[in-house]
């Protein structure tokens, strides 16, 4: 487990406060996540509230998934938010993602 809160204490999050337009949905970004800087498996905590983000668990426990966008057939980036706490989370980073 220390292993994994190193991993995840070196994300690289980044706390903002934007206005995104997504197809007829106004939506206040709260923090941005760059899935670049996610060391390990991929899991990352929400920045407000520390709960675990996992990309293989398609359950939807833990968040709600917001937006997707896409530029062809690839993921450029989407937005979910955290059901514990209500942050939105813009993730960004696919399109630099190695294969």
């Amino acid at each position: 487990m220390g292993e994994l809160n190193s991993k995840l204490a070196r994300a690289k999050i980044t706390s903002i406060k934007e206005d995104v337009q997504m197809e007829d949905v106004d939506v206040k970004i709260d923090y941005t996540v760059d899935l670049l800087s996610i060391v390990g498996d991929g899991r990352f905590p929400c920045p407000r509230c520390s709960t675990i983000f996992d990309p293989d668990d398609y359950t939807e426990t833990t968040y709600d998934l917001v937006n997707v966008e896409y530029s062809g057939d690839k993921i450029t980036e989407m937005t979910i938010v955290c059901l514990r706490c209500k942050a939105k989370i813009r993730i960004i980073g696919f399109n630099n993602m190695p294969r």
